[in-house]
């Protein structure tokens, strides 16, 4: 089949090789920008076709309590589970930059630059026989619908213990600490493949580098615009707790 994939972010790309896998032929419509990466971000299972290399040992670990992550990420909204209660304790970590690396020198080819608008898409479900879209769910919406997100700020910085001891503290080569305490203005920082990430909440606060960017945690929303389109990744569903890889998942279920 002809499948049409919105976004070159990391779940785009893994939505597309996953309809290539299957024999499909993938074009990726999208600014063809890579995208910066920012957060705690790891590759929780191993993805067939990218010959990574082996994981490495994550710690996931809250310092302080639940209620108080949840309140200092998020304020009064109202959400189900935070990422310290899934993924507290060890885990298998595969390199998310380089699956990401990899997957763009795979896919370059298939890319093609445009602005994506609604003549756009009308145009695409006309000649596609299934379309992806990865891109921020509120590109296909007619602003008839609600979407609920929180505002956080991510910079470079680690504030764990001294990088050269994080694997005899944590007895982990990477590790994300979740922080519910009133001791730190932060709420997640992370080594992870010798990367470094620190999070604030909603309020930039005076602690925070000067260099943190903002980005937008999506949380829900109530759109149902094209139908016929299939959202996949966290920024394509708008929906919290997706994953990454889950965009691979997605496109081997369609498409088997």
């Amino acid at each position: 089949m002809r499948v049409a994939v919105l976004g070159c972010g990391p779940a785009g790309l893994l939505a597309a090789h996953g309809a290539n896998l299957l024999g499909n032929v993938v074009t990726i419509f999208s600014h063809l920008n890579k995208s910066p990466m920012l957060g705690a971000q790891f590759m929780h299972i191993e993805i067939p076709g990218l010959a990574l290399d082996p994981p490495q040992k994550l710690m996931y670990v809250l310092h302080g309590s639940y209620e108080g992550y949840r309140a200092k990420v998020y304020g009064d909204q109202d959400v189900e589970f935070i990422s310290p209660e899934t993924f507290a304790g060890y885990h298998e970590a595969w390199s998310i930059r380089q699956a990401y690396n990899r997957l763009w020198d795979t896919y370059r080819q298939n890319m093609l630059e445009v602005t994506i608008d609604h003549a756009f898409l009308s145009q695409i479900l006309g000649e596609f026989d299934i379309v992806f879209s990865t891109i921020p769910a509120k590109s296909l919406c007619y602003n008839r619908h609600n979407f609920t997100g929180q505002q956080v700020w991510v910079d470079d910085t680690w504030h764990g213990p001294g990088i050269t001891g994080v694997r005899d503290f944590y007895g982990a080569p990477n590790v994300v600490i979740c922080d519910g305490t009133s001791t730190n203005s932060w709420y997640r920082t992370s080594y992870i493949y010798g990367h470094s990430n620190t999070e604030w909440p909603k309020v930039k606060t005076r602690t925070a580098p000067f260099r943190a960017k903002t980005v937008i945690k999506p949380l829900a929303t109530d759109c149902n615009c094209w139908p016929g389109v299939i959202r996949a990744g966290r920024y394509g569903a708008w929906m919290k707790g997706i994953l990454s890889h889950q965009a691979f998942e997605v496109a081997l279920e369609v498409l088997r």
